[in-house]
């Protein structure tokens, strides 16, 4: 468990997760590295859960599936970082000497030729959310069990609620993000889309984008 359950403020704890969870250090090949990964995703879920006024659900009726969450995390840590982290490992060749320069370079041009998701080490929060965003709804690794969803329409959307929130939480630690009123619309037709059309990178980063307020040399 994170070291960040041991402080009291359910914000500070609800940050600590979010900063495992979207860590660009670290590698998910590392079990630790990756159940520290899993238990932030997790406990974030279970903390939406708490948000959701009227009591409506509780955390124990959250249905988590382990290999799906695995597989999630190990794409998106892939997509959003993984250039960041083969130009350090470049780097640090270069530096000790075991490949020149311009060997170096050579090797990045042929990888960004590659038509990689996340071309850049240093990739915008927008960015990095819309690829957490596009492996959850593609794996959906989480949902409610059958007590809790089998009279509610509404809980088919729970996984998507879930992502558009853990993003939306994210971002928000980098900037101002649409609330209120339109952000209660906002989040009923996300859920929508996240659950039953197919999403694509750019889709997913425009709409944060469009939410997203930076602070600056935050983006």
């Amino acid at each position: 468990m994170s070291d960040f359950a041991l402080v009291s403020s359910p914000e500070q704890m609800r940050d600590g997760y979010l900063c495992d969870l979207f860590a660009a250090n670290g590698s998910v090949a590392d079990l630790d590295d990756l159940k520290k990964r899993v238990a932030a995703f997790c406990e974030l879920a279970k903390h939406f859960v708490s948000t959701i006024p009227g009591n409506r659900y509780t955390g124990e009726d959250v249905v988590f599936e382990p290999h799906s969450i695995r597989l999630m995390i190990g794409r998106f840590q892939r997509d959003a970082f993984g250039v960041q982290r083969l130009w350090n490992e470049l780097g640090q060749r270069s530096s000790a000497g075991e490949q020149s320069e311009a060997r170096t370079e050579e090797l990045k041009e042929q990888i960004l030729s590659l038509g990689i998701r996340v071309g850049t080490p240093k990739p915008r929060k927008t960015r990095i959310a819309a690829v957490f965003s596009l492996w959850m709804c593609v794996f959906r690794p989480v949902s409610l069990n059958y007590k809790a969803s089998s009279d509610d329409k509404a809980a088919a959307m729970f996984s998507a609620a879930v992502n558009f929130w853990i993003c939306r939480m994210y971002l928000s630690k980098f900037g101002e993000v649409l609330g209120g009123a339109a952000f209660t619309e906002h989040i009923k037709r996300v859920a929508h889309d996240f659950t039953y059309r197919d999403v694509s990178l750019s889709s997913l980063e425009m709409l944060y984008c469009g939410m997203f307020k930076p602070t600056p040399g935050q983006e």
